[in-house]
């Protein structure tokens, strides 16, 4: 009786564990915009420097299982990768934009670890407000969705100064796969 429930034991749970795979197969990867808004301090030309930071609540569990439908969870995403960052200033003017920087580079952080760096990113030196950066080569960021919160900073190199802090949104499109 005992190897009887064992085996029924066992083949439910091999069942479920393909029906999970088989699910993950289907649902990802999963593409989802990370928002958030930074401020961006004056800067001087020439000189490279953190520009500014952002801690955004992220609840990789929440987030996972709302786009499955309660299928997944964040126990499946093993790899998480940027696709593209939008970036736009949303108190630009002739002066003071994203033509101000030469260039610009992104890091993920969280609870004070080693960020990662993406980056640095040519910036086109037309007097813009907004830009899309697209991200070839992405590392794996998964490990910075651990908690609750993850920190971004945006640091770059200016080719003229800004005579103010400049307001930006942001997005970051996320890959989120197996």
């Amino acid at each position: 009786m005992k190897k009887i429930f064992y085996l029924l034991s066992f083949l439910a749970i091999s069942a479920f564990a393909t029906s999970c795979e088989k699910a993950a197969a289907f649902l990802l990867p999963i593409e989802m915009p990370l928002n958030f808004s930074i401020s961006i301090s004056q800067v001087v030309p020439g000189i490279q420097s953190t520009l500014g930071t952002s801690v955004v609540n992220y609840n990789l569990e929440t987030e996972i299982r709302s786009k499955t439908s309660g299928e997944l969870g964040a126990d499946f995403i093993k790899q998480i990768l940027v696709k593209d960052i939008n970036i736009k200033l949303t108190n630009a003017d002739a002066t003071n934009n994203l033509g101000n920087f030469e260039s610009l580079s992104f890091s993920f952080n969280n609870n004070g670890g080693a960020p990662v760096v993406i980056g640095p990113f040519a910036i086109p030196a037309t007097a813009n407000a907004q830009h899309t950066i697209q991200v070839t080569n992405s590392p794996n960021i998964r490990q910075f969705f651990t908690g609750n919160n993850v920190t971004f900073n945006i640091s770059g190199k200016a080719r003229s100064g800004t005579n103010k802090t400049l307001n930006a949104d942001a997005s970051a499109t996320m890959i989120f796969d197996k």
